[in-house]
């Protein structure tokens, strides 16, 4: 996992506040969108008669929609500062 996603589940409030917000930018959210669907519809670029070569074209997307939305959360949140920063354990 890298950084950015490990700052993204320390603060599971700020998706939710991404994903209500009116102000935050729609594109990251239509793109999610976008790559479920891919992975949902019959047709891909890569056919599904090459079970492990057509699974990876599906990842592929996921994993690029995933990171390109957490780094858009993480700037809104930024942007936002409405999240406090996690305390250090005592």
């Amino acid at each position: 996992m890298n950084a950015a996603a490990k700052k993204l589940t320390r603060r599971p409030g700020a998706l939710w506040r991404y994903f209500t917000d009116r102000e935050a930018p729609l594109l990251p959210k239509i793109g999610l969108l976008f790559a479920a669907a891919y992975v949902i519809w019959p047709l891909d670029a890569i056919p599904d008669v090459a079970p492990i070569i057509s699974w990876l074209d599906d990842l592929g997307v996921v994993t690029l929609a995933i990171g390109w939305l957490t780094k858009s959360v993480l700037t809104y949140d930024a942007s936002t500062k409405q999240i406090t920063p996690p305390r250090p354990p005592s």
